[in-house]
């Protein structure tokens, strides 16, 4: 489960999560400041994340190993 936790939330926040080719893989507006994904199916390997609002862009990376 990969958890999300903003500081604050504002509307139209949107989860885009990439591979490590840069192939958008995964797309959400996110809802409040806790959200949760189930990646229990995906591939090892290295994953990018960006959070977009009107406002401001967080990035960041994360792995899966099993």
């Amino acid at each position: 489960i990969l958890n999300i936790h903003l500081p604050t939330y504002t509307t139209n926040e949107t989860l885009i999560i990439s591979d490590i080719l840069g192939n958008e893989i995964y797309k959400e507006i996110l809802i409040g400041i806790d959200n949760r994904l189930d990646i229990s199916k995906w591939s090892e390997g290295v994953y990018f994340y960006q959070i977009r609002n009107e406002q401001i862009i967080w990035n960041g990376k994360f792995i899966v190993e099993k």
